[in-house]
């Protein structure tokens, strides 16, 4: 839901940055008041050959393992 700019609650809570690591702090907030563990991780593609620049992903725990989510999607 942080992905939907036309959210008036989305857009109160962003304030104009829709950066991956925003959308991240916004997430990791509102699920810490839920008490639902999250980590930020950065990962790369396994890619031969291509320059890789870590991406921010955000990472939470079911109870049972770990499902990863990209902040961006």
């Amino acid at each position: 839901r942080v992905n939907n700019l036309h959210d008036d609650n989305v857009k109160l809570l962003l304030a104009g940055d829709t950066s991956p690591s925003n959308k991240a702090r916004i997430t990791e907030l509102l699920l810490s008041i839920a008490h639902v563990p999250m980590e930020k991780a950065h990962t790369i593609r396994l890619e031969a050959e291509q320059q890789q620049t870590p991406e921010l992903w955000l990472r939470s725990f079911n109870g049972k393992e770990w499902l990863y989510f990209n902040p961006d999607t």
